[in-house]
Order: structure tokens, then C-alpha cells, then sequence
């Protein structure tokens, strides 16, 4: 199933949508989010790291990971660069620089979806 990582501050301003303003959501695949969180202990600042979330971003919130069924996927893509939320460490071909798949699709209603706090070890 098709996740994303998203702080409380995410969930609660998001109007009940979830996705960026220029009518995006990035994604990925929910066995590779756990191994992100499995390979990095469970610890908040290494899985900022991993998935290029700037440190602060997380700090002093309850961290989810959202899942988005595949009915609820729209406009499945591959990012081209020019998304909201696209830096210049972004690579071209559908996979994080840190070697995830990502995908790019359009918003989706946070009332279809399945949220999980992830509890962190440190």
C-alpha cells in the first residue's frame, strides 16, 4: 500500500486533504517507509535524514505514517522535478536520492486513509 510520512501540523492544517498546493502528494511503498524506520532504529532525526525531511520539521510533534488506498490514487507519476517540496538534491527517475521508490499523484481526502503514529525509540 502507498504511504507518506506526515507530522500532526500536516494532518491537522490540511483541510481534510492531504497534498501540496500545486495538486501533489509524494508516496512511496509501505514495506520500504518500515524498512526506513527498522534500518534506522526507530530514531526520529536518522529517518529525517533518510527521506530528506529537514531536522527541525518533526520537532516536538507526533510523527504518522498515513496510509493511501489504491482506490484513492489518482494521477499515479513519476516526480519531474518541478513538484512543491522538490530540492536540489531531487534525481529524475521515480526513486528518492536515498534509493526509495517515490511516486508523485494527486491529493487525497485524509478521511479514506489509514493513519499510524510511529512511535520513535530516540
Amino acid at each position: 500500500m502507498p504511504v507518506l510520512f506526515a507530522s500532526e501540523s500536516i494532518l491537522r492544517n490540511s483541510g481534510g486533504t492531504l497534498g501540496y498546493s500545486d495538486g501533489t502528494l509524494f508516496v512511496m511503498l509501505e514495506d520500504e517507509a518500515f524498512q526506513i524506520l527498522e534500518e534506522n532504529n526507530y530514531d526520529q532525526a536518522a529517518v529525517c535524514t533518510k527521506l530528506g525531511v529537514p531536522l527541525h520539521a518533526w520537532n516536538g510533534q507526533k510523527v504518522f505514517l498515513v496510509q493511501v488506498p489504491r482506490e484513492e490514487l489518482k494521477n499515479i507519476r513519476i516526480s519531474n522535478g518541478n513538484e512543491k517540496g522538490v530540492d536540489a538534491r531531487w534525481v529524475p527517475g521515480g526513486f528518492h536520492i536515498n534509493g526509495f521508490k517515490q511516486a508523485v499523484v494527486d491529493p487525497v481526502p485524509l478521511d479514506q486513509c489509514g493513519v499510524m503514529e510511529i512511535e520513535w525509540k530516540s
